[in-house]
């Protein structure tokens, strides 16, 4: 063990070095200053239906901060301190979880950002994206309209999209960049469930979305050409179409056209995927039906449609995640909740 760390450390990778603005017993490895207050203290307890009992959390409070002389890594969010220490709120992740994903710490970092006031906006997985990042960024980038957005260079489509529609000034980094002046909301170890203020945010921001919302849209979100699809997938969007579902690529439409679709959805449907946060965006949804495969379930879903008020139903089918699912099976479970 002691020459595995070794090694890892010679490779310049040190895991759990790390510091906190919360923890008291000892200064922080960070110049920072609170502006104000996030969200406070905050309890949810949520049935799962994976373990058949009542699932409980705790949301400890958030601060919105000023961090100066900094290391922004711009595509997940991390923030280090000027020594390389991450600072473990900048991450929804546990530091341990974190470091076995991403062993990484800043060593030399030649790009610096400039001295204006700066909001990273991450480019993470849409559906960490939109859970876990971009409420908070949007809380900021509306309190202080001065500032610059920072964003990866390799960004997704969808970071593009949303800088497009919300018109804001940017700068763009390939890679680790040093930040003078940055504007943050702590974040805590909440990975796997929602923060009720960020539903809150993205609740009142979805009223910004353009055009004449229609209700009583039956949506099924296809993974067709995705990782994670059944191979009867085609089978099954035509089960969905029969009973009067329209069968969508959510992936290929821009952000803006999807949220404005899915203000008006009643009943969403699909194989387990991002396409579940999109009842985020839904104003009068009723229904969520999820097909998750006995190795892949998470808890995001069930969680989401408790908070939206969503009967959340699902069809668990087994093997891995190509297998077909049971026709016949997941026909009779439609006929029964739809009819």
């Amino acid at each position: 063990m002691r020459l595995k760390r070794e090694l890892v450390g010679r490779a310049g990778y040190k895991p759990h070095n790390f510091t906190s603005v919360n923890r008291g017993e000892s200064t922080p490895f960070v110049d920072y200053d609170q502006i104000d207050t996030y969200s406070e203290g905050e309890s949810l307890e949520i049935f799962d239906p994976r373990s058949n009992r009542m699932v409980g959390h705790y949301f400890n409070p958030r601060i919105e901060a000023l961090v100066r002389n900094v290391i922004v890594e711009p595509w997940q969010g991390l923030i280090y301190t000027k020594e390389g220490k991450l600072i473990s709120e900048s991450t929804n992740w546990s530091t341990s979880n974190l470091y076995e994903s991403f062993p990484w710490n800043p060593k030399r970092v030649n790009q610096v950002a400039p001295t204006n006031l700066i909001i990273n906006l991450t480019s993470s997985a849409f559906g960490h994206w939109l859970v876990e990042d971009v409420a908070s960024a949007l809380y900021l980038i509306e309190k202080h309209p001065q500032a610059l957005i920072l964003v990866a260079k390799n960004r997704s489509r969808f970071i593009s999209e949303l800088l497009e529609f919300l018109s804001c000034e940017y700068i763009e980094s390939d890679g680790p960049i040093r930040v003078p002046n940055l504007l943050t909301v702590t974040h805590q170890n909440d990975s796997g469930w929602m923060h009720p203020r960020d539903l809150q945010i993205l609740e009142k921001f979805k009223k910004r979305i353009p055009g004449e919302t229609t209700y009583g849209k039956k949506i099924y979100a296809t993974r067709r050409d995705l990782k994670r699809s059944p191979k009867n997938e085609r089978e099954i969007e035509n089960l969905f179409r029969d009973i009067g579902f329209e069968v969508l690529q959510l992936e290929k439409m821009d952000l803006v056209s999807e949220i404005s679709l899915m203000k008006g959805v009643q009943d969403l449907a699909g194989v387990s995927g991002s396409w579940q946060c999109n009842i985020i965006w839904a104003d009068k949804a009723q229904s969520m039906f999820d097909i998750v495969n006995e190795n892949y379930w998470t808890e995001l879903a069930h969680r989401m449609c408790k908070m939206k008020n969503v009967q959340y139903n699902w069809k668990i089918y087994d093997g891995n995640f190509n297998k077909p699912v049971n026709y016949s099976s997941l026909q009779r479970d439609l006929l029964e909740i739809y009819s």
